[in-house]
């Protein structure tokens, strides 16, 4: 919510200021800091998502041996 809020103020500015020289480079550098909030916090999200998915995986495994286990038991 926060990072839409940002985005959203910092769309604003850019548009705001549109017909300045000065300002479309600074818009330039708006679009740019949008670029990287979105790479750093795709890429958290991504290692967390990753992180989730091997410890399911850990989780699944376990679970599987533990059901072999009963049914070698029988």
């Amino acid at each position: 919510h926060m990072f839409h809020f940002l985005e959203n103020k910092l769309l604003f500015l850019k548009y705001f200021y549109l017909d300045n020289s000065m300002v479309k480079k600074s818009a330039i550098m708006i679009d740019t800091l949008l670029t990287l909030l979105r790479v750093l916090l795709g890429q958290c999200f991504f290692v967390i998502f990753v992180f989730l998915l091997v410890r399911l995986e850990g989780v699944l495994e376990s679970l599987q041996l533990q059901l072999r286990a009963r049914t070698v038991m029988r």
